[in-house]
Parts: structure tokens; sequence; C-alpha cells
């Protein structure tokens, strides 16, 4: 195969990156150097471990914290590859290293570019409730996401979709990318185009602020909806307060609530119990609980009748009732 010569610094992470590991060690490219993450402090683990799969295919990996952890140039340098690929990694490698491998260094990112540069691409595009996002390969630069592109593969995202739905979609077009575009970065033969600067986006990281995820009742309902869908278990979750108890909810809807049982009531207020439901007041129409729980380490969803959630009472965004 074309890139059965090819020798291989790779940094990966998540299912995207044991995925094309494993395509490259199946393809006979030669792997000269293995670098992924250690998992996030209390993060739920749900995807595959690049470590475990490494250490079962008998390949010598480094895993580390920071960067800072090795003396990353020496072994880049010393492991002399052609290319680099990032893929899901979760750090950003120093422009130095980048410029090592002769046919450069490319990463592999979870949106079309120039939209949504940044980080977690995929949930943000669930909370603005897009209908399509997709996977970008580009060459890495000294800023994050801005490099040529090299291929592009659209996804469709579904109104129900949720967060970990969209990454499972989203690496399996890693997979397909990747091995598309594999033979002819090896061969010399990849045409990188620009990108359009008049077109970027880009969106931080969520969870630098501890409300990131805290509902607004102001809001429109489908806007809360966007949250809760994009950031369900095994995501942390969005959260509002209920008498000073922190509330997650985890799975909800929309809901169209008869306009005779809605006398205007602050944005929060739990309208009705409806069955197992709670419909709860919008800035813009009504939102439905269907699944929540009361703050935990361990996910616990209940329908909020059994949470002991009252009509009249109102859910707040802050622990002052």
């Amino acid at each position: 195969m074309p890139s059965r010569n090819i020798r291989v610094a790779f940094f990966g992470y998540h299912n995207a990156g044991v995925k094309c590991l494993d395509h490259l060690l199946r393809s006979g490219a030669e792997i000269a150097l293995v670098v992924t993450n250690r998992p996030y402090e209390g993060e739920v683990v749900w995807y595959d471990s690049l470590a475990e799969y490494a250490k079962n295919h008998d390949i010598s990996y480094y895993e580390i914290e920071s960067l800072s952890d090795v003396q990353l140039n020496a072994l880049v340098e010393d492991s002399q590859p052609d290319i680099l690929f990032s893929i899901a990694f979760r750090q950003m490698i120093p422009t130095e290293v980048l410029s090592i491998p002769p046919k450069g260094s490319i990463n592999l990112h979870d949106s079309l570019l120039p939209r949504y540069r940044g980080f977690t691409p995929s949930t943000w595009v669930i909370i603005n409730g897009e209908q399509e996002t997709g996977v970008s390969l580009h060459y890495m630069t000294d800023k994050a996401d801005i490099g040529d592109i090299l291929a592009q593969l659209p996804v469709t995202i579904e109104p129900d979709e949720t967060g970990h739905g969209l990454n499972l979609k989203l690496t399996d077009a890693s997979l397909e990318i990747f091995k598309n575009i594999l033979p002819l970065v090896a061969d010399g033969t990849v045409r990188p185009t620009p990108q359009d600067e008049s077109k970027a986006t880009y969106f931080g990281r969520r969870g630098v602020n501890e409300n990131d995820d805290l509902i607004n009742w102001n809001w429109e309902s489908l806007r809360i909806y966007n949250l809760v869908r994009a950031i369900t278990f095994p995501y942390p979750g969005a959260f509002t307060f209920y008498k000073s108890r922190k509330l997650m909810v985890w799975q909800g809807k929309a809901t169209d609530w008869p306009v005779e049982n809605m006398d205007w009531r602050p944005p929060g207020t739990i309208l009705a119990m409806d069955g197992n439901a709670a419909v709860i007041q919008t800035g813009s129409g009504c939102f439905s609980i269907l699944k929540a729980q009361f703050g935990g380490n361990e996910y616990k969803p209940e329908y909020p009748g059994y949470l002991g959630l009252r009509e009249g009472e109102v859910l707040t965004e802050t622990l002052e009732h």
C-alpha cells in the first residue's frame, strides 16, 4: 500500500485516535512514536483508551498529563518521523516540534473549518442548533486550527442528536477521511487548500467557568433543549437548582403547553407535573424535564415525579431559592 513505508509520530487520544492508529498499523505504516493523554481528574471515561490499545499491540508509548512531562523535541527528533499526526490529542503541540517531520504535521479537527475553531466543537454545534458539522484534516501551524485544509467530510446533525451520539458519528467520519488522505500524504500528491478567514468562527473551552452548563430559564425552550442534549451523559450534564439543591437535567424536550395553563409565571416555574415529566416555564415556551437527578458523582437518572418536584415551585440559577 502507498503508506507502507511512511514513518509516523502519532499524538492521539479517544476513539478517533485508537481507530486511526489501528488503521496506520493495518496499512503497514511504521509507528515511530506514540504520545497520548491521561484522562482529566474525575472524568467519566466512556471511550476507548489509546494507551490500552498500544499496550495490547506491543507499541511503546508515552501517556502524559502535560507536554512538559517529556523532552518533546528530543523525542520527536530521535524518532525521525516522515510525518506527525495529531488525532483527538488534547494539547497544542509546540511549533518547533511541528516543523521536524519533512512531510509536515497534520491535525484532525471535528468541525468543518474554518467554522468552529477551538475546543469541543462537536458540543458547540449542538448547543447552537446547527444541522451540519463534520471533520477536517489540516496542517498544523503556530496557531490552532488555521492551517491549510487537506480534506473535509460533512456529518448531519439530527434534531434529537446528543453530544455523545454525534461524537460517535464524527469518529466514524474521522476514520473514513483519514483512510482516504493517508496514501496521498504518503506519496506527496495531497493538494491543501487555504482556509477562508472571512468565514472563521471560534468557540472556547467549556468547563472553565463553573456555570458553563447552568440552565438559564430565561432562554427560549429550544435553546435549553439544545444545551441539555449537547452535554447529557456521559458528558457533565446541564444543571439548575431546586430548593438549594443542584438538579442535573439529563433529558427533556421543548413543549407546547395549553395556553389556558400558562398564566404568566417567572421563567423556571414548574407549571405542571405531567405524568412523569415536569413542565417548566421558559423565557419563550416551555421545557419538559424527562430525566433528572439531584447532584452526585454517579449517574442515576430519575423521573422528576420521583424526585419530589412540585407544581408552583421555581427552579433557579443559584443556590438561594
